[in-house]
């Protein structure tokens, strides 16, 4: 999280008592982003409404013309490139195409298209949805995992760290 308080003008003046005041004064215009940091970022607003709204952010991946946004609530969030809302994976639960909580995900190409993987380590499996949250597959996992990385389309590596819920012959 990024805070900046920005001064435009301050005076300070010291009486004979010594207290100490300050005067500051409202900046004339709007602060641009552009004006603070390097020209190397891209500022992207999100569009808000009543069906998007997030809580903290906890994971970001853009692909192409997509933005992914994993909240701390598991919940996906699908943007364009342009900051309009497209779509939001949330399905809580223990069936076909459920999770109960989202610890991590990873977009892969397949073909022209994006698959997105989610690891849902309460239900041990890696589900599989297209580009538009459309339920494909899923895959048990002997183990929970904290985290993945795709190796080659179907293989992956699985993070386990010291997650708790895993046998000793898979540490």
């Amino acid at each position: 999280m990024l805070a900046m308080i920005y001064f435009s003008s301050c005076r300070s003046n010291i009486t004979d008592q010594g207290i100490q005041t300050i005067e500051i004064n409202e900046p004339a215009n709007e602060i641009q982003f552009s004006e603070i940091f390097e020209p190397e970022f891209e500022v992207i607003r999100l569009e808000t409404s009543e069906t998007n709204k997030m809580a903290v952010v906890r994971q970001t991946i853009i692909q192409d013309d997509h933005i992914f946004l994993l909240d701390n609530s598991s919940t996906i969030f699908h943007f364009r490139k342009d900051g309009r809302f497209v779509d939001k994976l949330q399905r809580i639960g223990k069936g076909p195409g459920e999770y109960i909580m989202i610890m991590s995900f990873r977009i892969q190409m397949d073909g022209g298209n994006l698959k997105i993987l989610v690891n849902d380590p309460v239900n041990r499996k890696l589900l599989i949805y297209d580009q538009h949250f459309q339920y494909l597959e899923e895959h048990a996992s002997p183990f929970p995992f904290l985290d993945f990385e795709i190796v080659a389309p179907g293989e992956f590596v699985f993070y386990r760290g010291l997650m708790h819920g895993a046998d000793e012959e898979y540490n």
